[in-house]
């Protein structure tokens, strides 16, 4: 997978277990990871986004991976785990921000991390999962389940990190981060998940839709003055 942006000012994701939490000042441990670990993630996305949940069994995986099945177990016990990890190596050049993003000015901050949100939930991969889930959920909850805890909870909660942080800096005045970050996120995903899916179609360019939603945030949520608010 190839992503159109800097690496040095990603956005970054990964496990929890295996890394620290994001933040502006923590330090961030790389995932362990393994050629045959590698092959199998690489061999299940491949499946997953052709085959769909249901029509991808273990055996192709290991197969599709050049590894013995019992190595595919021994690295992921079930097809939910290795699902989520297939999420989670999608998301993983995004989420946990870096320090440039928390200490950049709020415009260039908040667009970079709309930005990035759009390229990471419109690429062809992200479509692929995002149809099979919204087709195939319902059948297998487990499935549902793997999708909204390595995608939307992990995502929101890194952003609402971000609005935390501004909030303690006193940059922004946020009261529940994670209700400002699903709200940030809806709104930016909005139009160009529904272009991309071609059930939208607008003449607003995502720089412009962009804009106008980080500049509505720090208005919503810009900190009163220290004099307190002024009189009518």
């Amino acid at each position: 997978m190839v992503f159109p942006f800097d690496p040095a000012a990603r956005m970054t994701f990964a496990p929890q277990s295996e890394a620290s939490e994001s933040g502006p000042d923590g330090e961030q441990k790389p995932r362990r990871t393994s050629k045959k670990r590698t092959a199998i993630v690489e061999a299940a996305r491949k499946l997953f986004c052709d085959e769909g949940y249901p029509g991808t069994s273990m055996d192709a995986i290991a197969a599709e991976a050049a590894v013995s099945k019992a190595t595919v177990y021994a690295h992921f016990p079930s097809k939910q785990q290795l699902f989520s990890e297939v999420l989670s190596d999608v998301t993983d050049a995004y989420i946990r921000l870096s320090k440039e993003v928390y200490d950049a000015p709020l415009e260039e901050g908040m667009t970079l991390i709309a930005n990035r949100f759009i390229e990471m939930i419109t690429r062809p991969s992200s479509l692929t999962i995002f149809r099979t889930v919204m087709t195939q959920g319902e059948e297998f909850p487990e499935m549902l389940e793997a999708f909204r805890a390595a995608g939307p909870r992990r995502v929101i909660a890194a952003v609402a990190d971000y609005f935390r942080s501004q909030s303690d800096r006193g940059r922004l005045s946020v009261p529940d981060p994670g209700l400002a970050a699903t709200l940030f996120l809806h709104a930016v995903k909005g139009e160009a998940h529904a272009r991309a899916l071609a059930t939208c179609f607008t003449t607003y360019s995502d720089t412009e839709v962009i804009g106008e939603i980080v500049r509505v945030v720090i208005k919503a949520y810009s900190p009163e003055p220290k004099d307190g608010p002024s009189e009518a």
